[in-house]
């Protein structure tokens, strides 16, 4: 102490007065750790008595209070979501079996998705249908997409006195990196996998797949009403089943005046295959329809298939 004495006095006065607030401190933190420790059992017992106040009658109270409000908050928010944070799986790279019975959208949601890819990258897509209608410009009329017919692609010969198929043409990645076999079901039904006409198409067609990769190919869109071969299902990156909803498109009532019924979106489950063919969801989710797209998309463009045939009398 006699040491410490012969400090100066201002300095005492300054190291005395830490020494009580030092002291003050501990002392506040002790009764700070008691007042938590029983704040912390008051929340344990009493936790899940406000937790459903609050969640089972309060939070209830509040939404119905915001109404109408929230209905439009969520109808926004839903909106934004799909059209800026949910990735659209059917522009993801790879094969994409698209299945769905007739009138359920698989054709158009196809055609809507190789439209938008159109406008963000500038290529278009081989098609096998012709569901692209003209469009104008200046020039004239002109198409999108490519249009093409597997007796264009796919060939005949004899070998070892059997028919088989052969590739006599092969698609152009580089100019269009996408492409849509419509309706496969008509052609290739599994049923028919033992008939020699089934097979001459069937390996042409799993021998392209196989590869696509390799000749700039992004993504290649098969639809079918029918379960496809179970080989397309093995080679499938996606397989998405489509739902279409309809209605009222208000805005678009607003525009041209006409109140009907059209496609508002589509409904969509997307499930990844093994090799063993089994399906997991990974995934429901919705795609909304451009109308100002499928105003562009023609819904009969199978129907030639039949023109030949005479009407029954």
């Amino acid at each position: 102490m006699q040491y410490f004495d012969d400090y100066p006095l201002w300095f005492r006065t300054i190291d005395n007065a830490f020494r009580r607030l030092f002291d003050f401190m501990d002392e506040f933190v002790s009764h700070f750790e008691v007042l938590m420790h029983k704040t912390a059992r008051r929340i344990k017992k009493y936790g899940d008595k406000i937790e459903d106040f609050f969640f089972k009658y309060l939070y209830k109270k509040m939404r119905y209070i915001a109404f109408p409000g929230s209905f439009i908050f969520v109808k926004i928010w839903e909106i934004y979501k799909d059209l800026y944070i949910e990735p659209d799986l059917l522009k993801q790279d790879g094969v994409h079996i698209v299945m769905a019975t007739m009138r359920q959208g698989k054709s158009s949601v196809v055609f809507q998705t190789v439209e938008e890819l159109h406008k963000e990258t500038g290529y278009g897509a081989y098609i096998s249908a012709k569901i692209e209608k003209a469009k104008q410009d200046s020039k004239g009329n002109y198409f999108n997409h490519k249009y093409f017919s597997w007796d264009n692609i796919i060939g005949i010969k004899d070998f070892n006195d059997k028919k088989i198929g052969y590739q006599k043409a092969r698609f152009n990645g580089h100019l269009f990196p996408n492409r849509v076999y419509e309706e496969m079901g008509r052609f290739l039904n599994p049923r028919e996998n033992r008939n020699r006409n089934y097979m001459i198409y069937f390996k042409v067609i799993i021998d392209d797949m196989l590869i696509y990769g390799h000749e700039d190919t992004k993504r290649i869109y098969l639809i079918s009403q029918l379960t496809t071969d179970i080989q397309f299902t093995k080679v499938a990156t996606y397989i998405h089943i489509p739902h279409m909803i309809k209605g009222v498109n208000y805005f678009r009532w607003l525009k041209n005046g006409k109140f009907e019924r059209v496609p508002l979106k589509w409904k969509m489950k997307t499930y990844v295959p093994d090799m063993d063919g089994r399906m997991t969801l990974i995934k429901r989710w919705t795609k909304r329809v451009d109308m100002d797209i499928l105003d562009g998309f023609e819904t009969h463009a199978e129907k030639h298939h039949r023109s030949s045939i005479p009407y029954l009398r």
